[in-house]
């Protein structure tokens, strides 16, 4: 687990926050019998993935969360029983900030 004390604060409008990188690679998920497509195989890589969580320990809580992930490789679907191999590379980014509540 990482240690936030060493991380330096930093200053925002409401209270000092404090940055922890985070890490992880995604998973495939449970197929879905409601679509019409199933993956049959897949040898997707994480290529990279990073982020970082900016913490009010103040206020107890995330004041923004950024997330980039790159995942690549080749798969196979199958659609209404035939197999459609396809290559894949895909680059995600997610920017989410939270602010004071409302009064």
């Amino acid at each position: 687990m990482h240690d936030a004390s060493h991380e330096p604060e930093i200053p925002s409008s409401t209270h000092p926050t404090r940055r922890l990188p985070t890490s992880g690679s995604p998973s495939l998920l449970a197929p879905n019998p409601a679509l019409p497509l199933t993956v049959t195989k897949s040898d997707l890589k994480v290529d990279s993935s990073e982020g970082t969580l900016l913490f009010d320990r103040e206020a107890g809580n995330v004041v923004k969360n950024d997330i980039k992930a790159t995942i690549s490789g080749s798969m196979t679907l199958s659609i209404g029983g035939q197999a459609l191999p396809a290559d894949l590379k895909l680059s995600l980014t997610r920017s989410t900030s939270v602010g004071p509540a409302a009064e």
